[in-house]
């Protein structure tokens, strides 16, 4: 189990990490910025340990979700920050219901 300590530890350190990187653009028609939807990425509750990173569409379609142990980790986890996406610029098939095979 980990400490207190090295629990506050790590999440500074990985919040220091992603200091000043931008938003994840997922553009692959090239469209201006300014013409692409809004996605967004929030807590949806929980408890410590236990959080609820939820990804939604401006009309409000649910894109994903991941379970935090802490807030701080939600942007990297929900690749909303720059260079923390590891999907293709590909769409996913409908048939693997959203999840990169393998993963």
């Amino acid at each position: 189990m980990t400490t207190k300590t090295a629990e506050a530890l790590y999440l500074a350190q990985h919040l220091h990490e992603h200091v000043g990187k931008g938003w994840t653009v997922f553009n692959p028609l090239g469209r201006p910025v300014q013409d692409l939807p809004a996605i967004y990425g929030f807590n949806n509750g929980g408890s410590p340990g236990w959080y609820s990173a939820v990804a939604i569409a401006a009309n409000g379609h649910v894109l994903g979700g991941h379970c935090c142990s802490a807030e701080g980790y939600m942007l990297h986890d929900l690749g909303i920050l720059e260079g923390t996406n590891e999907l293709s610029e590909e769409p996913l098939p409908s048939s693997t219901g959203g999840v990169k095979p393998g993963s």
